[in-house]
This record gives structure tokens, C-alpha cells and sequence, in this order.
């Protein structure tokens, strides 16, 4: 599963046609599987596969506090930076 979020994250790198940005990988733990959030100066991207419903809300919940406090404390870019 490692893999193929290298191979995603290589691919997005590599493929962009625009002036190189500055970014950061969260991977964030959500019990069967984990989430990215790919951070760029301008935007923000959540490539959550999905998993199995087990009833509980637990890892649910993890990703939501997690992209919340993420977004409280984020910086907006909103002109060239």
C-alpha cells in the first residue's frame, strides 16, 4: 500500500507543467488504511481510499480532528508567495 502512495505522490510531482512548489505529505493513521493530505502553497488535497464501515467512528473522527486543526492553523496564500 506504501507503494502506491510513492508512486501517486511521484506521479503528481513529476507530471505538474507549472513552476515548481514547495510541498508537504501528512499521512494520517485511520485504522485499515491511511489518508494523505498533500499541502501546496495554494491548495490542499485529501486522497482518503476508504475502508471497510466497522461501526465505530473512531478513525473517522481522527481524520476529522486532524483536518480541522490542519485548516484552524493554516496559512492562505492568496497572492504570490
Amino acid at each position: 500500500m506504501k507503494i502506491w502512495k510513492s508512486v501517486l505522490l511521484l506521479t503528481l510531482l513529476w507530471s505538474s507543467s507549472v513552476a515548481p512548489a514547495e510541498i508537504h505529505v501528512h499521512y494520517i493513521n485511520v485504522g485499515q488504511a491511511d489518508s494523505i493530505l498533500l499541502e501546496f502553497d495554494k491548495a490542499a488535497i485529501v486522497i482518503d481510499a476508504g475502508g471497510e464501515s466497522s461501526g465505530d467512528n473512531r478513525d473517522r473522527e481522527h481524520l476529522i480532528h486532524y483536518l480541522n486543526k490542519f485548516f484552524a492553523t493554516r496559512r492562505i496564500c492568496t497572492e504570490r508567495c
